[in-house]
């Protein structure tokens, strides 16, 4: 039994670091790629392409009346139903979605999106040099986080709470400046910045 308690306290502990690591962590997600699609036929080409529903971001009544942008983790499937790879789809505009991918897919999930375009009415650009995936982790609800998390909000700032973990963490789509802004202002804040180039982020 008191080997059990020191093994429970030691897991206890190893959490506790971990968590505390991450309590305040800034991330900038040099591996992600983001390609926009627009058109009229967006909705139903992605819809057509992807596990999660698509219809479930825009308004259910007027599909160009949604104003509050939204985030959905989603995969890609080829013809076989299989998986190509998993995403972001992001809500950007009205009359758009991003999708964040690995920048190791984006040629390929490029061509594939080219494929299946047939006469649908859609444009593809990429806007990888363009915008930045990043994000904050807050395990914690300190003054420093909030404070960190509305600093970001306030500046115009497309983000969204990660579907993930909804309650703990934001994820940023930024322009280079707002990208520089981020790393300075979060090390002002006392918070770590990492650097994640895996395809999984």
């Amino acid at each position: 039994d008191g080997f059990k308690v020191i093994l429970c306290c030691k897991w206890f502990l190893f959490w506790y670091f971990i968590m505390s690591k991450l309590s305040k962590l800034g991330v900038v997600h040099s591996g992600r790629s983001i390609l926009s699609i627009s058109g009229r036929d967006r909705v139903s080409f992605l819809h057509n392409l992807t596990t999660n529903n698509i219809r479930s971001l825009v308004s259910d009544q007027q599909l160009d009346s949604f104003h509050t942008p939204k985030l959905q983790l989603n995969a890609i499937l080829d013809s076989r139903g299989r998986v190509l790879t998993d995403v972001f789809i992001h809500t950007h505009s009205p009359t758009e979605f991003f999708i964040e991918s690995s920048k190791n897919t984006l040629n390929s999930l490029t061509k594939y999106f080219q494929m299946h375009k047939l006469r649908s009415d859609i444009t593809m650009t990429d806007y990888s040099n363009k915008f930045h995936a990043a994000s904050f982790v807050s395990a914690s609800e300190s003054i420093q986080s909030q404070a960190l998390n509305e600093h970001f909000k306030s500046q115009s700032c497309i983000h969204y709470a990660d579907p993930r973990l909804p309650s703990t963490s934001e994820r940023f789509l930024l322009t280079s400046d707002q990208l520089d802004e981020f790393n300075s202002v979060s090390k002002s804040f006392g918070n770590q910045v990492a650097s994640l180039s895996e395809n999984k982020e």
